[in-house]
């Protein structure tokens, strides 16, 4: 972690030199390590690890801008700040300009569109891709809906599962949460729902509020405190 930390604040460093050759990286979720001034191979290779567990790759540049491709199809387009330095403060995901930059996208696209892009983009190419037809924003409102409502699901069967796992209810044995009326489990003094909240902070199937940062990185939100 802290070899990446740094890693991560030389690249910052550079980034901010007035002067030099412009460098690029290649880099994806599947965390491993990150490539500079990669090759048309190097792209590929990174561009083929991207799926349903990682669903990301991107490469970027020292002058702040970022190219990235998405499993569902997008390639997004950031400048003035990479995607990886943005707070949670300053985040929009469907439009942000000024301090943090300005987010671009195409739909319906292939790992060959992004490499094509990214080859363009090494090249220096920077006129062409800013004549491509562009949405604003890294994705549509009907996109984050979905990727909500998907989310929500996934943490539903995750609590159901949960709660499979916890046993059988002990006959006659009342819950120790005052006004419950539910029958505790055989290795708590609780029942099946408040041992979930015990352990959760949250009783199951409770909403969960999903960070659309996150869904944008491809993180399951963490419910648990």
């Amino acid at each position: 972690m802290l070899a990446r930390f740094l890693q991560r604040l030389l690249w910052r460093r550079q980034a901010a030199l007035p002067t030099g050759p412009v460098n690029y990286r290649v880099d994806n979720m599947a965390g491993g390590d990150d490539t500079v001034n990669p090759t048309r191979a190097d792209l590929r290779a990174y561009l083929d690890e991207v799926d349903e567990f990682h669903p990301r790759a991107w490469l970027d540049d020292t002058d702040g801008r970022t190219l990235s491709y998405w499993m569902d199809g997008r390639i997004t387009y950031t400048t003035d700040q990479s995607l990886e330095d943005l707070d949670d403060d300053h985040f929009d995901p469907f439009l942000y300009d000024g301090q943090t930059g300005h987010a671009r996208r195409l739909e319906q696209q292939t790992p060959r569109d992004a490499l094509r892009l990214w080859t363009l983009m090494m090249a220096g190419e920077y006129a062409t891709l800013e004549e491509l037809p562009w949405i604003d924003g890294l994705i549509s409102e009907k996109t984050e809906q979905a990727m909500i409502a998907y989310a929500q699901a996934v943490e539903h069967d995750l609590d159901q599962q949960f709660l499979d796992v916890l046993g059988p209810e002990v006959p006659g044995e009342l819950c120790k949460k005052p006004d419950c009326g539910l029958e505790r489990i055989k290795f708590s003094v609780f029942c099946k729902r408040h041992h979930f909240e015990m352990l959760k902070g949250r009783l199951p199937f409770e909403r969960v509020d999903v960070p659309v940062r996150a869904l944008l990185m491809g993180v399951r939100p963490r419910t648990e405190r």
